[in-house]
């Protein structure tokens, strides 16, 4: 289980009212998660401790978009071989 889970807090305003999302992101490391807020520039972030019961909550949300260059490359290998049938 990981140390910390960052939050992010996105809302989505349209004609018909106001569309909130929430993605999570779980780490060791307060700084990889700072990383990883920048890839949702003006969205409502925060870090928070983790245990069994935030994890089994926030699990849902978890963001699964690559944050370094060695997430990138694994994800890209991945969807190549996911794609060359």
């Amino acid at each position: 289980m990981k140390k910390y889970i960052g939050l992010i807090k996105m809302s989505i305003e349209g004609a018909t009212g106001t569309s909130v999302r929430l993605y999570s992101k779980f780490s060791d490391s307060v700084s990889y998660l700072q990383k990883w807020s920048l890839l949702y520039p003006n969205e409502d972030f925060m870090v928070i401790e983790n245990d069994q019961d935030m994890e089994a909550f926030f699990r849902d949300f978890e963001d699964l978009t690559p944050v370094t260059e060695k997430e990138i490359r694994e994800a890209q290998k991945l969807w190549d071989e996911i794609h060359k049938f």
